[in-house]
């Protein structure tokens, strides 16, 4: 990916770095990740990510909203 501008959404998200660098910005304290490690963005947090070097960067994400796991 090129990058994931800055944005937030009312759901959990999960990332882990499956290839490459990445670096998060989240509520603007920056987290730089590498392969196996991941991160975990709160709803409603502004976030974005940039690859970091040169290496293509993979993410495996997954987002989910709170419903799914305490219900409504």
């Amino acid at each position: 990916f090129m990058a994931l501008p800055c944005h937030w959404h009312d759901e959990w998200e999960f990332s882990i770095v499956k290839q490459g660098a990445a670096i998060f910005h989240i509520n603007g304290i920056s987290h730089a990740l590498t392969k196996g490690n991941g991160i975990f963005i709160n709803s409603g947090t502004t976030h974005m990510v940039l690859p970091k070097g040169t290496e293509p960067v993979i993410l495996l994400t997954i987002i989910v909203h709170p419903r799914f796991i305490y219900g409504t």
